[in-house]
């Protein structure tokens, strides 16, 4: 029987202090990009990449893109959450406004940050997007380059998570240049499986 494949690859580390990147444009780092790259074995066979549009993301989708002849387009709901008047400036910058970031941390759903999207609008701007691409998948084996807070809100999708709850955020590790495959099989009441979650670019193909 014939399964869907959607592969979450996480965007490698970035050039900058450690910070909450949202919409900040942040490049990836060489060495990030390197790792990424290093999850290519596990993506033979793929029919497409679908990328935020973020360089940190898109830089990296361009070059698999061209050495897997894909196809690439972007997808601006693949974007990571935008956390407002905080989003991108370094944590040892933060000074008055801590305790709002604190408040953020244990409760990101109640304590939303100046300015910034709510963890509700994010959750079903992502969920929305993921339910469209099951849907018509387009394609066997998809690929969505995109950031950690993405990959939570499909895994709490998938699973049937609380996707209010802080330890989705604070105890499930989805690091940098890893990789999540979820698959659905071809028949109309399947659900999809998740098959790993964060596999690290170190640990090699899984097949």
């Amino acid at each position: 029987m014939m399964a869907y494949v959607f592969d979450l690859l996480r965007h490698g580390k970035v050039n900058g202090q450690p910070a909450l990147y949202g919409s900040t444009d942040i490049k990836v780092s060489e060495a990030g990009h390197d790792q990424l790259m290093s999850q290519h074995l596990q993506l033979a066979g793929a029919s497409r990449i679908i990328s935020s549009p973020l360089q940190r993301c898109l830089y990296s989708a361009k070059v698999l893109a061209s050495e897997l002849d894909l196809k690439l387009s972007t997808a601006p709901t693949l974007a990571e959450c935008h956390f407002g008047e905080l989003d991108g400036i370094p944590f040892d910058d933060i000074t008055e406004q801590w305790p709002l970031l604190d408040a953020f941390w244990q409760s990101p759903s109640s304590h939303t940050l100046p300015g910034a999207e709510s963890l509700r609008d994010f959750h079903n701007r992502v969920v929305g997007f993921w339910e469209r691409i099951i849907a018509r998948p387009g394609g066997n084996h998809t690929v969505l380059v995109t950031h950690g807070g993405v990959i939570r809100q499909i895994i709490a999708r998938v699973l049937g998570l609380d996707w209010t709850s802080p330890a989705l955020y604070q105890q499930l590790s989805v690091s940098h240049a890893s990789l999540t495959r979820i698959t659905l099989a071809d028949y109309p009441s399947a659900i999809p499986i998740i098959q790993f979650i964060g596999l690290p670019p170190e640990q090699g193909p899984l097949r």
